[in-house]
């Protein structure tokens, strides 16, 4: 028997849900509001120039959002098939990724954009999916 699993996917978690229950639930720890310490101004003067902390701030969430998708692929490896599904874009970047991931392109079936739902919604939603 094929091991299959859903995984829904937002930017503040991700679960991975068998047909029968709710196998992991993985933190993103993004966090996307950070005010670092002595930071008062959007931009910093030094000299005649003012440079912005926004670049700083985009790369810091682009590194966490990398590991928090690499955390659900090494978690992903061992199932047959997979789909994804979710409220937010971050279903689409997680699909991406899977489908240039050699080992689970084959794997892949579908993304589903769907709303919120509780441990049981989901595990019925997967669970009538693979029917």
């Amino acid at each position: 028997m094929k091991s299959s699993i859903g995984i829904w996917i937002d930017k503040s978690k991700a679960k991975i849900i068998s047909p029968e229950k709710i196998v992991k639930n993985i933190p993103s720890n993004i966090v996307s509001r950070l005010r670092i310490k002595g930071q008062g101004k959007e931009y910093g003067k030094f000299g005649k120039q003012f440079l912005s902390f926004e670049k700083s701030k985009k790369n810091r969430i682009q590194n966490q959002k990398t590991a928090f998708l690499d955390e659900v692929l090494n978690s992903i490896q061992a199932y047959d098939q997979i789909f994804v599904f979710g409220p937010a874009q971050m279903k689409n970047e997680l699909g991406k990724l899977i489908l240039n991931d050699y080992q689970l392109k084959d794997k892949f079936v579908e993304i589903k954009t769907s709303k919120k739902m509780t441990d049981n919604q989901l595990v019925a939603y997967v669970k009538d999916f693979y029917k």
